[in-house]
């Protein structure tokens, strides 16, 4: 993602690299989608969504989720953000990679979502869109800013609402 040189949203070059996650996401056999929004009333682009449908409760949804745009101090010519967020996005085609061939009894929804370093557009894009279809979304898991190290030795930080207490608590047990 890296080879982009700039992922900031509105450019080309975040275009292209939106293609080259639904392409990742397509070539794993997943059921591929952009969700195509506009932002500031004049800007166009687009979330990439793949899903893994669940076979026991399929309304039921999990969505991990990571943003691909960048931003720095020349973001239409220099952004290449490593750790925000091509490790996130990086991360979330993995999961997609590990899970894809693994019978879930829920949906999981993997989404790229763009424009959020403009003001969390692609994300209000998508829950927007889900509101409207009355989705159950059961919990959210956002991958942002994975490889970033402020401090060694570097920590996980799980942050949850009241609501999704019981996904991070499978999450820290997992991690133990």
């Amino acid at each position: 993602l890296e080879d982009f040189v700039t992922r900031y949203a509105s450019t080309p070059n975040c275009e292209a690299a939106g293609d080259f996650i639904f392409n990742s996401f397509k070539s794993l056999g997943l059921e591929t989608s952009f969700e195509p929004f506009i932002f500031r009333d004049t800007y166009a682009s687009r979330n990439v969504v793949a899903e893994i449908r669940g076979k026991t409760y399929p309304e039921d949804i999990l969505i991990i989720c990571a943003h691909y745009d960048s931003i720095s101090n020349i973001p239409t010519v220099l952004a290449p953000g490593a750790d925000d967020n091509a490790s996130g996005t990086a991360a979330i085609l993995e999961a997609a990679k590990a899970l894809v061939n693994i019978p879930l009894d829920f949906t999981v929804r993997f989404i790229a979502f763009s424009a959020e370093e403009w003001g969390l557009y692609g994300s209000r894009a998508h829950a927007s869109l889900a509101r409207s279809k009355n989705e159950r979304i059961i919990g959210v898991i956002n991958l942002d800013m994975i490889a970033y190290a402020d401090s060694m030795p570097e920590d996980l930080e799980v942050i949850v609402n009241p609501a999704s207490e019981w996904l991070a608590e499978k999450m820290i047990l997992t991690s133990e």
